[in-house]
C-alpha cells in the first residue's frame, strides 16, 4: 500500500527520510476522540544521544557498547555486543544510561524507535541511541 505525505520544506528540520513523515502525518491526523498525543520532548525532560568510540575505538573485550542492532522487538540480542576502552567509557561517562532509564533507538531503516529499560550490567551507548 502505497503512502503519501505533502511536507513543507520549513517542517523539516534535520530529519528527511521519508518514512518519517509519513508516520508523522499520520499521527498529526490521528483523530480520537479522548486520545491526546504527545511529542517525546513534553513527557521527558531530558533526552541524550550516546556516543560512539568510532570505528577504531571498538576492542575485543572491555566496557559493553550498546548498539541499535543489539535493540530488538520486546528483547536485548545478545550475540553482537561490541566493547570499548575503559579509557574512552571514563571520558564519556555523561552520555552513558542512568538506572531505569529508556533507551530508544533513534536510526535506522525498520528499527527506529525500538526501546528497551536501561540494564545495569550496559554501560556505554552509541550514537544511534537516545536515554531519557
Amino acid at each position: 500500500m502505497m503512502r503519501l505525505a505533502e511536507i513543507k520544506l520549513s517542517e523539516l528540520g534535520d530529519r528527511i527520510d521519508a518514512s518519517f513523515f509519513v508516520l508523522h502525518k499520520e499521527l498529526l491526523n490521528f483523530k480520537q476522540p479522548g486520545v491526546k498525543i504527545f511529542e517525546l520532548g513534553e513527557l521527558v525532560r531530558n533526552i541524550l544521544r550516546g556516543k560512539s568510540p568510532g570505528r577504531e575505538g571498538y576492542v575485543d573485550k572491555g566496557v559493553l557498547v550498546l548498539k541499535s542492532a543489539n535493540i530488538g522487538n520486546y528483547f536485548l540480542e545478545k550475540t553482537r555486543f561490541s566493547y570499548t576502552s575503559e579509557d574512552f567509557y571514563q571520558k564519556n561517562k555523561k552520555f552513558n544510561p542512568k538506572d531505569e532509564e529508556i533507551i530508544l533507538t533513534s536510526t535506522g531503516e525498520g528499527t527506529i524507535g525500538r526501546a528497551i529499560m536501561f540494564l545495569p550490567q550496559i554501560y556505554g551507548i552509541d550514537k544511534c541511541l537516545v536515554t531519557f
